[in-house]
């Protein structure tokens, strides 16, 4: 969110709490009656006001949450090389092993998470296999192909694959008329 984003949204939950708290005071008889005289004039019957000043302060502290939200920063993994340093996004490393794991005959999808352990990077990947596949080799075949397109296009070492297999799917059968 830009610094722009963040003072408009500050201002604007600021102004959204003193105009909950102008209702909730009219709501319940409290305050200086000149101070709250146009909002009675426009609110006379109390359940709407106070049903509006649950909306505002909703707002106002969904405006004070977003003004106060730090960014997520994207996490990386960062290594040496002859050349210099080298930072890769773990959501790269993740679609990298992704687009690796649907080349493997008999994965029908997956979804992958970078891990780090003490001994590095670990994979988890959880799969749906198809049915006429053995289950043993195509994990066996996941964790050794994951790990060396990992080591070839990234230039970093997999320490484990953790291979899950969640589900068996479906078999897809082309009919023929």
């Amino acid at each position: 969110m830009r610094t722009f984003d963040r003072i408009f949204s500050l201002i604007l939950g600021l102004l959204f709490l003193a105009l909950s708290a102008a209702l909730l005071g009219s709501s319940l008889g409290l305050g200086h009656a000149t101070a709250v005289s146009w909002l009675t004039a426009v609110f006379q019957d109390k359940l709407l006001s106070l049903l509006f000043f649950v909306i505002t302060g909703a707002v106002a502290a969904y405006l004070f949450a977003m003004a106060f939200r730090s960014r997520a920063t994207n996490e990386t993994v960062q290594y040496t090389t002859p050349m210099g340093d080298v930072r890769i996004s773990i959501q790269a490393i993740e679609d990298l092993a992704l687009r690796a794991a649907r080349k493997i005959r008999g994965v029908r999808d997956a979804d992958i998470y970078v891990k780090r352990t003490d001994s590095g990077m670990a994979l988890i990947v959880r799969i749906g296999v198809a049915p006429d596949v053995s289950i043993p080799e195509v994990s066996n075949e996941l964790r050794t192909k994951l790990g060396s397109y990992i080591r070839e296009t990234a230039g970093m070492d997999i320490a484990d694959v953790e291979v899950t297999v969640r589900k068996i799917a479906a078999d897809i059968r082309s009919r023929v008329e």
